[in-house]
C-alpha cells in the first residue's frame, strides 16, 4: 500500500507527458490528400496547417492546428461561436461583427498555441477562463455604452488566449 501512494507524486506527470505526446503524435500525423483535388486555400496559411472554418446562419466554427493562420469570421450578426486550436498561432478576427444575439456565446480551447481574438470595441467581451499553465489576457477596453455582450468561455492548456479589442 505504501508503494502505491509513493507512486502518486509521478503519477499525475507521467498522464501529462503519455497525453501530450499523444497530442503532438496526432497533429503530427499527415492526413492523406487526394491524387487529383480542386479547392481555394487561404494565402494567409502556411502550407502545412491544418484548419477548417465552417459558418452557419449566425453561428461559425474554426479549428486549427500548427501553423500561423489569420481567419476572418464572416458574419454580420453572431449568435455563437467555437474555437479549437493547437499548436500554433492563430487570430481570429470578429471585427466584420455588426450585432450580436442577447446570449451570444464563443467557446475558445487553445492547447500548446497562441489565440488572439479580435473583437470590435462596440461589444463587451464577459470573459469566463479555465487555464493550466497558460494565461487568458484583454488588451484595449470596450466602448463605455457597449452595443452587446459576448460571452467568452476559454479554456486554455500550455498556451494563451487574448482578447484584443478593436
Amino acid at each position: 500500500m505504501e508503494t502505491i501512494i509513493a507512486m502518486i507524486p509521478w503519477l499525475i506527470p507521467a498522464v501529462l507527458i503519455i497525453w501530450g505526446i499523444s497530442l503532438l503524435l496526432d497533429a503530427l500525423r499527415k492526413p492523406k490528400k487526394p491524387f487529383f483535388s480542386f479547392g481555394y486555400q487561404d494565402h494567409e496559411q502556411k502550407k502545412d496547417t491544418k484548419s477548417d472554418y465552417k459558418s452557419t446562419g449566425n453561428s461559425f466554427t474554426y479549428s486549427g492546428s500548427f501553423g500561423d493562420v489569420h481567419q476572418h469570421v464572416g458574419l454580420t450578426h453572431l449568435e455563437r461561436g467555437s474555437i479549437n486550436t493547437s499548436f500554433g498561432d492563430f487570430t481570429i478576427d470578429m471585427s466584420q461583427l455588426q450585432s450580436v444575439s442577447e446570449n451570444a456565446m464563443v467557446e475558445a480551447n487553445c492547447s500548446f498555441g497562441e489565440i488572439t481574438i479580435l473583437v470590435p470595441r462596440k461589444f463587451f467581451v464577459e470573459l469566463r477562463n479555465s487555464t493550466s499553465f497558460a494565461s487568458v489576457d484583454v488588451d484595449g477596453e470596450p466602448d463605455p455604452q457597449p452595443q452587446g455582450v459576448i460571452r467568452l468561455f476559454a479554456s486554455a492548456s500550455f498556451g494563451q488566449i487574448t482578447v484584443e479589442y478593436v
